[in-house]
């Protein structure tokens, strides 16, 4: 039987690294996206997701990935959800 892990543990390295390129990259990318296909929905998968956060990390990678998207979705007005 596989061992279980706890529900929040402290984030490697390259999981630190990811969190970062993703709050860096899918800001300006759902920017980009959001302009040129308006009215449609975007979506973003993460095979690799983790918890949400880490013990050394308040949003991991679910979270540093939904906050630019909330982010320019009410920047640029749209605020129907």
């Amino acid at each position: 039987m596989a061992k279980k892990m706890p529900e929040i543990w402290e984030a490697p390295p390259h999981t630190l690294a990811k969190i970062e390129i993703l709050r860096s990259y899918l800001h300006a990318w759902f920017s980009i996206l959001g302009s040129t296909f308006t009215g449609r929905d975007l979506w973003y998968l993460d095979g690799f997701a983790g918890p949400g956060e880490y013990t050394n990390s308040p949003d991991g990678s679910p979270i540093a990935a939904v906050k630019p998207n909330i982010v320019v979705h009410f920047h640029e007005g749209d605020t129907h959800g």
